[in-house]
């Protein structure tokens, strides 16, 4: 019998056989190019220097901790005293609000103004209390032509006299960041830090 007369089988095994390799067919496959051997080589490259940064963090010893005689060596404030600064819920307060209220404290630190800073603070705290002062303030706060450095100028010139040089330069410094509105609770943070 002739090859012809016989059907065609179409089984799984003989299609594979009877059918070129896909392989074969698609050159690209066969071979790597340049292309994919650069892209393995950058894929390689890049997991071995995140490898490379985790070892380091591992072995860093900010990872590992300090021991109270190295912090203490460092300048660090021991784990007891920043548990002192935590508020009755056992939370660490946050955010900006106490950022700016540890900024002025710095500050007041650093000119020696400590106690003529916090006397003003606790003015301008009272000072928030005022219904007149609040008033005036409101002038200043609102108006649209003033910019917020002579907002600044301006609350600064209903608060005198203040007794620090470093107050007037925060509120300043406030309406620079545009957090001059934080003022207030800027205030009452400082003084619940302190008492």
């Amino acid at each position: 019998s002739s090859c012809a007369d016989q059907p065609l089988v179409t089984s799984a095994a003989t299609r594979t056989v009877a059918r070129p390799s896909r392989l074969t067919d698609r050159p690209s496959l066969v071979a790597p190019t340049a292309a994919m051997v650069a892209k393995v080589a950058r894929r390689s490259v890049v997991a071995v220097s995140m490898m490379l940064g985790v070892a380091c963090s591992l072995w860093s010893s900010a990872f590992v901790g300090l021991t109270s005689k190295g912090a203490a060596a460092q300048g660090v404030a021991p784990r007891t005293q920043l548990n002192a600064v935590m508020d009755p819920s056992g939370l660490t307060p946050g955010g900006p609000v106490v950022a700016y209220s540890d900024a002025l404290a710095s500050a007041a630190a650093s000119q020696g103004e400590s106690v003529p800073v916090t006397k003003d603070v606790m003015k301008v705290k009272s000072l928030f209390k005022d219904t007149a002062f609040l008033n005036e303030l409101q002038f200043i706060v609102n108006n649209p032509s003033l910019s917020l450095i002579n907002k600044a100028a301006g609350m600064v010139e209903l608060m005198q006299p203040l007794e620090s040089s470093v107050l007037p330069k925060f509120v300043t410094f406030l309406a620079k960041k545009k957090r001059l509105q934080a003022l207030q609770p800027v205030v009452e943070e400082y003084m619940n830090t302190l008492y």
